[in-house]
């Protein structure tokens, strides 16, 4: 019997999730065992199955081992394979200028290569800095160059306009 050959979901990002199977015909008694090194990488969720979820924590970009030990008829059946953890983006967003009503101000996003963003009333836009002329809650999804995504908003409010008043020395009437 040979040992399962092992295939997962990409990207491979830190603070995500992938799953990873150990492909093999066994008999239907076969246990499964998975582990990662270093165990620091993140966490298996399902670790005695054909197929599992690894849900990565922050320590990217790194090097991580992934192994399962298929157990069948007696015999253990290990296999392993050598990822590259990448490190997903850490977005910004700032503000440039007051949202007045009727006017507009800039938002700006950093941190990755593509920007996907979302507001109120239907707003889109792939732009690192859209205009904006609604004051609500804005949220931008960053995609860096190996695919990892990591999401900021902000919480865009209209700052008030000057408060006018008249007045006279002079009795009208």
């Amino acid at each position: 019997t040979t040992p399962p050959t092992i295939t997962s979901t990409t990207p491979l990002c830190a603070n995500a999730t992938n799953t990873f199977t150990a492909n093999g015909l066994y008999a239907s008694s076969a246990t499964y065992t998975w582990s990662i090194n270093p165990t620091n990488a993140g966490g298996v969720l399902s670790p005695n199955s054909s197929s599992t979820q690894i849900q990565w924590g922050n320590n990217a970009p790194q090097t991580v081992t992934v192994t399962v030990v298929v157990n069948v008829c007696g015999q253990s059946l290990p296999k392993s394979t050598t990822i590259s953890l990448n490190a997903a983006p850490n977005p910004t967003v700032t503000q440039t200028g007051n949202l007045c009503a009727g006017g507009s101000s800039l938002l700006t996003a950093t941190g990755g290569g593509t920007y996907s963003w979302s507001g109120p009333s239907g707003f889109t836009s792939v732009a690192a800095s859209p205009t904006i002329f609604l004051a609500g809650l804005y949220q931008v999804t960053v995609t860096n160059a190996n695919g990892c995504t990591a999401s900021s908003q902000k919480n865009v409010q209209y700052v008030g306009g000057p408060t006018a008043s008249i007045s006279t020395l002079d009795n009208l009437g």
